[in-house]
């Protein structure tokens, strides 16, 4: 037989060309699965201070293994070395999906995203140092990309660098001033710098954008 991938579709194909079997490679499943587990897990903010690393991976989902036999095929491709890489980030296999993020930045040089997974992956293995410096090579590429802005305050909070997070957020609201979620987060880093009128003044912009219930001044 003769193996092929034809976009996310793995192809087996006799002598004579006739195909004998298609299965999907369901990159959008693989997605659903990540987004699934970030919220089984309840990490998708939550992952820096982590100190509990899985070194192995007891179970891989279907669109795993999927992933994986799509990578054996087709090596040369970045995003199903994302897709999988995103895989073990939700499941808390930090340690695997740094090594398929970086596997993917390898191959698609200059593309953002990979940076994003690499320095989420470093955040769960306590690696701020390297973590923050990867959002900040995204950040060049997509200045105006709020949520590696977001994740670099996150960083800097990590490390005690309150003032400098806030100037993560800053950035961030100038550009996408509509952000309530970006107001609040910026309210809450100023509280515990000492700045309360400020940070109240910033929970009241984020109300008059999204009034919620139960906000915690």
């Amino acid at each position: 037989w003769r193996i092929k991938l034809i976009h996310s579709v793995v192809v087996f194909q006799g002598e004579q060309g006739e195909t004998f079997a298609v299965f999907e490679i369901t990159f959008e499943q693989a997605g659903k699965e990540e987004n699934e587990a970030r919220d089984d897990q309840g990490q998708a903010d939550e992952n820096q201070g982590d100190d509990h690393v899985h070194e192995s991976a007891p179970f891989l989902s279907l669109s795993a293994v999927r992933l994986t036999t799509a990578i054996e095929l087709a090596p040369e491709l970045d995003q199903p070395y994302y897709q999988r890489g995103n895989i073990h980030l939700g499941a808390r296999r930090f340690r695997q999906a740094f090594e398929d993020f970086t596997s993917a930045a390898r191959r698609a040089r200059g593309d953002a995203r990979h940076l994003r997974g690499i320095a989420e992956a470093q955040l769960g293995l306590c690696d701020t140092e390297g973590s923050l410096e990867r959002i900040l090579q995204s950040i060049e590429l997509t200045p105006r990309d709020c949520f590696g802005l977001g994740r670099c305050a996150r960083v800097r909070e990590a490390d005690g660098d309150f003032a400098r997070a806030i100037e993560s957020w800053d950035r961030a609201i100038e550009h996408s001033p509509t952000s309530a979620y970006s107001f609040r987060e910026r309210a809450r880093l100023k509280k515990l710098n000492g700045e309360l009128e400020d940070a109240m003044s910033d929970i009241e912009e984020s109300m008059k954008i999204k009034p919620i219930a139960n906000v915690d001044e």
